[in-house]
């Protein structure tokens, strides 16, 4: 089941499509908005929501040995499927912040399923450890906080 704007609030999960987001000129996508590349698509975790816009970074399953990524505890995590529940769960990138209007990211979970056990989502603790690696990267956390508050960030 799609998400609809006005569940989407920090810590919520939902499958959004990249080729989507990346196709609103609007968006505002971290090191992707020089990149363009490199993510599937799949779960993304909200960091923060304000005035019918919000900020989401990637999930993945996947840990990376030349790359660290913020590990997504068991404890944090809650609802969603078994996969979710039981998989290793990380961040994919600090520095990928997509950060647009609520309408894009509902229009970009189109193909989501609905879910057995609840929306997943991250709790309060996990989210400010999110917002931590986030701002591990100043340019691109930074940059999209401009955008959620309305400024354009080229």
């Amino acid at each position: 089941m799609p998400i609809k704007t006005h569940e989407i609030k920090s810590g919520i999960v939902a499958l959004f499509d990249p080729a989507v987001l990346l196709g609103d000129s609007r968006m505002y996508a971290g090191i992707l908005n020089h990149v363009r590349a490199g993510f599937r698509k799949g779960p993304f975790v909200c960091i923060m929501e304000r005035d019918g816009r919000s900020a989401w970074l990637h999930l993945t399953t996947r840990a990376q040995a030349n790359y660290p990524r913020l590990f997504i505890q068991d404890k944090w995590r809650s609802h969603g499927g078994y996969s979710w529940l039981s998989k290793p769960q990380y961040i994919a990138d600090g520095r990928a912040v997509f950060c647009g209007d609520n309408e894009t990211f509902e229009i970009a979970s189109a193909s989501e399923w609905p879910y057995q056990h609840g929306r997943p989502t991250v709790s309060k603790e996990g989210v400010s450890a999110i917002l931590a690696e986030a701002r591990n990267f100043p340019e691109y956390y930074e940059a999209a906080m401009m955008h959620l508050a309305g400024c354009r960030v080229a």
